[in-house]
């Protein structure tokens, strides 16, 4: 399991759990450019993949 932590000036922390490192690391460079970009959406709450 893969824990990815997306920490960036301005927003709240962010983490998923996740079965491959590769997934992890996907989810969190988009959500990383999402946030860049402005167009990030929080989503509170657990989340199912």
């Amino acid at each position: 399991m893969a824990l990815p932590v997306v920490r960036k000036t301005g927003w709240p922390t962010n983490e998923k759990t996740f079965r491959t490192k590769r997934d992890a690391e996907d989810w969190a460079r988009r959500t990383e450019d999402k946030m860049v970009r402005g167009v990030y959406i929080q989503h509170c709450g657990s989340e199912r993949m």
